[in-house]
């Protein structure tokens, strides 16, 4: 209900990405506030983000987006995955075209694993256009 809250108060199409860093400061404030009263009522609820400065990263690892990006959610998603006995990862079905197709499932699992953790890991691919939690 929250986001349709906002897809209504924000006249936001749900076909074009939200970034927010093209929130205005009012909209970026009301986001927020909303959310943490989200937070106050299901202690489940977590808000994770993770910020790259691209200039930072090795040249060598920025070759690939896809690689690149299954390296930064890894970084983002270990911490919470190892608290767990299963878990189910639900992704945006990324609209850049790499040679690696959706190869998070199989990079994390290899993480995780690799780490002798028996963690039962499923990732589901969504729509963001069809899915406004996405």
């Amino acid at each position: 209900r929250l986001i349709s809250d906002i897809y209504r108060k924000y006249n936001l199409t749900p076909n074009i990405e939200k970034k927010g860093a093209n929130f205005s400061s009012e909209h970026a404030s009301y986001i927020t506030n909303q959310l943490n009263k989200l937070f106050v009522k299901s202690n489940s609820f977590k808000i994770i983000t993770i910020t790259v400065n691209k200039s930072k990263v090795f040249d060598s690892l920025r070759k690939d987006k896809n690689i690149f990006y299954n390296y930064v959610l890894g970084l983002l998603l270990e911490t919470e995955i190892i608290q767990h006995n299963e878990i189910s990862i639900f992704l945006d079905k990324r609209t850049i075209k790499v040679s690696h197709g959706e190869s998070f499932p199989d990079y994390i699992k290899t993480k995780i694993w690799g780490q002798g953790l028996d963690i039962d890991i499923s990732c589901n691919f969504i729509e963001s256009t069809k899915n406004k939690m996405i």
